[in-house]
């Protein structure tokens, strides 16, 4: 999408044009369009709001200013522009293209202090008793897996 306004519209009247500040434009404008909603009054706004790429409130301008005037080809035009300009986000910022560097990826990490988080304290020791205890348990259970096992597939074995 082309984000510009066509060489039609760099002719298009704007009394506000010197104003350094968009957002006082704007206020204006749509303080007149809320006074005088008439096509003209309308697609001022649009013009402003696309100025400052708020593109899906210049849409919305043009689109009612359109309804006071629906053959107007450069209202049209510009509403058609404003919407495929606010799905295609041109607005949004892209930065710019970043290379990197071999001897900067493998240099060595610059950590500073505090930016990883503290290693716990060692967990306790487990008594000698336990860990036979935990032993013992983990045998008899596989034992007892063990039997289910071949007590469920023997039987099925046939001779």
């Amino acid at each position: 999408m082309n984000r510009t306004l066509p060489t039609t519209l760099s002719t298009h009247h704007d009394p506000f044009a010197n104003y350094n500040n968009s957002s006082d434009r704007i206020e204006i404008l749509k303080s007149i369009a809320a006074e005088d909603p008439s096509g003209d009054n309308l697609a001022m706004l649009g013009l402003a709001y696309f100025k400052s790429e708020q593109y899906d409130l210049a849409a919305a301008a043009y689109e009612a200013a359109l309804a006071t005037n629906p053959s107007h080809a450069e209202w049209k035009g510009l509403w058609q522009l404003c919407r495929g300009n606010a799905l295609s986000e041109v607005h949004v910022p892209i930065p710019a293209a970043a290379y990197f560097d071999r001897d900067t990826l493998l240099a060595p990490a610059q950590i500073t202090p505090g930016a990883l988080p503290v290693v716990p304290a060692a967990a306790s020791k487990i008594p000698t008793s336990k860990k036979w205890k935990n032993w013992i348990g983990r045998a008899v259970a596989d034992a007892q897996s063990a039997g289910r096992s071949a007590g469920t597939c023997l039987p099925g074995i046939k001779a």
